[in-house]
């Protein structure tokens, strides 16, 4: 018993007695760390107000459990990146850049997202946003007139033409020409829009926007720097909500079979704006489609930009990766119905 009072006593009984409670602790801890890693974390859901046809206002979020997470997202993101590799190693492209986003819950992917390119006619959006962010301060300004006198036709450089365009002559409101601008894809009526508006402002906007300004920093951007714009359009959280719905009316009446829309069920409202260029001098091209696939409720977002020789193959591309999208989404939307269907049952 002494012997034993002894040993206690000693301080290097304690230091021995310590490092085995600490270390317990340590197990403790790291398997808990494991179980609760192995547990499916509560992902946020977000209430919306409702009520409209192409916007979703946002007014909170919370925790939530049926939604499309991670466990979903990421092998969707291998699909698409894998019919990426398979474009690029048959080059039928030589750049593809792809940004999905779920626009009712938020979980989101891209593939080589970081690669840049000219915007070409994409630009066309924020400068209508400019327009509608200055018109919530001074209405009238929709209604003043500029004349197209036709001296310069911009229209006819574009390889994919629209079935309407401005008339030499006529003097439309700037309502009628941000339609023109963007339900047709005008590019004179872009050009009469853009001389008209205060530089300074338009570079408040695109600011605001995350937008860089050609002028600046290069006519370069990439897919998720420019899907800003939708996104503050759909939750009406840059313009007000009459003049967001609006936005996104005029950007869902293009009928524009080439890109996303391409690819998705006949029925299905796609709000997308398209842009191409072609470099002279060389055989450089560049095609890029963004928008809204208002997938019945589960509305999401989807940007392809892409480079190389021949529209052709780049504009099946997008049609390639819409389809895809639209298939992983539904394939998805289907599972959580019959896990819901099936929690309802128990």
């Amino acid at each position: 018993m002494k012997k034993i009072k002894q040993i206690i006593s000693h301080p290097v009984w304690w230091i021995m007695v310590s490092a085995l409670f600490a270390a317990g602790i340590m197990t403790g801890v790291i398997i808990d760390r494991i179980l609760t890693g192995m547990e499916k974390k509560p992902t946020l859901t977000e209430k919306r107000e409702g009520g409209y046809r192409f916007i979703n206002p946002l007014l909170e979020c919370d925790g939530g459990q049926d939604i499309i997470g991670d466990q979903e997202v990421r092998p969707f993101q291998y699909t698409i990146e894998a019919y990426v590799d398979g474009v690029l190693e048959e080059k039928r492209a030589s750049q593809v850049s792809v940004y999905f986003r779920d626009l009712t819950n938020g979980p989101s992917f891209g593939v080589n997202e970081d690669e840049r390119f000219a915007p070409a006619s994409l630009l066309k959006v924020p400068l209508m946003i400019a327009y509608y962010k200055m018109a919530e301060f001074r209405p009238a300004l929709l209604k003043e007139r500029l004349l197209y006198d036709g001296k310069l036709d911009t229209n006819r450089i574009e390889n994919f033409k629209a079935p309407k365009a401005l008339k030499p002559g006529k003097r439309y409101t700037i309502e009628e020409l941000i339609e023109m601008m963007i339900a047709y894809s005008d590019n004179n009526a872009m050009h009469l829009l853009f001389n008209h508006m205060d530089q300074e402002y338009r570079k408040k906007v695109y600011q605001d926007l995350g937008i860089v300004d050609s002028e600046t920093e290069g006519d370069v951007m990439s897919v998720e720097e420019y899907t800003s714009c939708f996104r503050v359009l759909f939750n009406s959280s840059y313009l007000n909500r009459e003049l967001s719905e609006r936005a996104l009316r005029y950007l869902a009446e293009p009928d524009f079979p080439y890109g996303i829309m391409g690819g998705v069920p006949p029925g299905v409202i796609v709000a997308q704006k398209y842009g191409e260029r072609a470099y002279e001098g060389t055989n450089v091209k560049e095609l890029h489609d963004c928008g809204i696939v208002y997938y019945p409720n589960s509305p999401y977002l989807l940007c392809v930009m892409t480079s190389g020789s021949d529209f052709d193959f780049l504009s099946e591309t997008i049609r390639g990766i819409s389809a895809m999208v639209f298939t992983e989404v539904d394939r998805n939307q289907i599972a959580l119905q019959a896990k819901g269907a099936g929690k309802n049952n128990d």
